[in-house]
Order: C-alpha cells, then structure tokens, then sequence
C-alpha cells in the first residue's frame, strides 16, 4: 500500500520487463492513462503499442494481433491505423492502461502475507526485499528516502526474465492520443 500510494504522489512511473511471456515497456501518469508497449517475450509478432487516455484505450499491432482482437475482416480495415477500443474490448487492457490498476495488480493488498528478505544493492541503489509468500515474488523498494519499486521480480526469476524494473518515477511526461484521421473506431467495425 505504501508503495502504491508513493508512485500515485509522484504521479507517474516508468516500468519494462518481462514477466509470464510477455514484453512491458509502459509510462503511467496516475488517474490520466499511459503510453508504451508490451507483447510477446518469444519474439511471436510485433509489440503492441497503447495510448490510454481521457478513459479511451487506443492500440496499435500487427496484424495478427489485429485479428485476434477485432477479427480477420474488420482487421482488413485497419491498414496500419489505430484501434480505438471498444468498452467491452478496453476491459482485457484495463490494467496496463490505468497505473493504479497496474500497481494494485503487481503489488496487491498482501498485509500480513509479506515478509523482509534483507537488503542488497538493486540497480545501483541500497534496497529491501519483500517476498510475497503465496506467489514467491519479490518486491524491491528504495532503502532510503521514500519507499519507491525498484524491481520486482517473480519466483524463479533469472535471466531478465520474470523481472520488472520501475524507473522514472515522477518525471514529467506527455500522453499524445492519436491523431483524429489516425484512428478507427473497433464501435464502427463489422464484426466477423
């Protein structure tokens, strides 16, 4: 909780990884949307890049993608533009659109289920251990000063893999939503 309300007062964060399969490469602004990417780790196809904003959900992929989320026809539309989700569709991408959502979902409510597993340096800076008991996963957070994520790292992380780093915490950034003429509307499509 702690963490969770220290990235919501700096108001934004940066985090990349990989973890369960998949690529992240996501910037959140608390309560205003996010923008970034994130896909399969095994190189299946090209990332997917998202911009969420103003409680819009507006991606971008490959073709393969495309048709996984709006059907072969409808895909055929698209033609390299963005795809403004549909509500019902905006739900599968909720928790890497919204950063509370995302933070809620990384760190959870784990009161009582989280024990200290010492310090150790984490990307150059002094840093404590939580380990999550139920999952085996280990949270990383600043030693000094506020208790911002470092790392967190899944059981059985090794490699790069099953690691999520947090940087930029804080920093000034700008969400772009697609141009009008950029962007098709999954509502005005024709389901297969």
């Amino acid at each position: 909780d702690m963490v969770v309300r220290e990235l919501e007062e700096e108001g934004s964060f940066h985090v990349s990884g990989e973890v369960k399969g998949g690529d992240l490469d996501i910037t959140y602004l608390f309560g205003q949307g996010a923008i970034g990417s994130f896909g399969d780790a095994e190189g299946e196809g090209s990332p997917v890049e998202i911009v969420a904003a103003d409680g819009r959900i507006y991606v971008a992929g490959d073709e393969a993608f495309l048709v996984e989320t709006v059907g072969e026809e409808a895909a055929k539309t698209i033609g390299g533009k963005w795809l403004l989700l549909a509500d019902d569709s905006a739900i599968e991408f909720d928790v890497l659109a919204d950063g509370e959502k995302f933070a809620e979902a990384v760190f959870g409510d784990w009161t009582g289920q989280i024990e200290t597993t010492g310090g150790r340096e984490v990307d150059g800076q002094q840093a404590i251990g939580f380990l999550f008991r139920e999952t085996g996963a280990t949270l990383w957070v600043a030693a000094r000063g506020d208790p911002r994520p470092l790392r967190f790292e899944e059981a059985g992380a090794s490699g790069g893999k099953g690691v999520l780093k947090f940087d930029a915490i804080g920093a000034e950034v700008k969400l772009e939503i697609p141009a009008e003429d950029d962007v098709v509307d999954a509502e005005n499509l024709e389901a297969d």
